[in-house]
């Protein structure tokens, strides 16, 4: 497996820094076939509109197609579901919530596994079940456990929300071998 940077920014942010700092991201692979090479794409701390620009329509259908023509394979973490809040209803339906807040940084909480769900993304990344931890925990538009072809793998809660409800989750697309995943831990 190779790892392909060329389209990250990499760089550590002091608090407070601004990312247009580092001028706008490398989209060019967002186009049409060029997405064809990769097996998956990771939306690491992704905020707002991602694709930007007059190309802006192009990028977001070069990763539609990624996904339903190519059936490639998504990770979207932490604030992945604060981007396209507002304006890319495929997305929204896509990663299955979007943001809606979060507690205070370093509340305490508990993530644990579904109920009969055993799934390879939970052992083999040997994910502590309770898994406890102080957390800027998350909190969503709409519960994804309901909706079809999404599995629930994490149920959190936390002290200062204190209802539990889905952390991670996964997207099966249909007539795909990849799937969607969204984690919200931070630390």
């Amino acid at each position: 497996m190779i790892l392909d940077l060329k389209y990250a920014h990499t760089a550590v942010l002091d608090e407070g820094a601004n990312d247009a700092l580092f001028g706008p991201p490398d989209l060019s692979a967002f186009v049409p076939g060029e997405l064809d090479q990769y097996d998956v794409i990771f939306f690491l701390n992704t905020t707002g509109h991602v694709f930007q620009g007059t190309d802006e329509a192009i990028h977001q259908q070069a990763l539609r197609d990624f996904m339903e023509k190519r059936h490639g394979g998504f990770v979207g973490t932490h604030s992945a579901t604060d981007t396209y809040d507002e304006d890319w209803q495929w997305y929204q339906d896509f990663v299955g919530s979007i943001y809606d807040g979060h507690v205070a940084q370093g509340t305490s909480g508990t993530a644990r596994w579904k109920d009969g769900v055993v799934h390879p993304i939970l052992t083999q990344a040997h994910v502590p079940n309770p898994w406890s931890r102080s957390e800027e925990w998350y909190k969503f538009r709409r519960d994804v456990g309901g909706l079809p072809d999404f599995t629930v793998l994490l149920l959190s809660r936390d002290a200062e929300y204190g209802v539990e409800r889905p952390h991670a989750w996964v997207h099966e697309i249909p007539g795909a071998a990849a799937c969607s995943m969204r984690l919200s831990a931070t630390s």
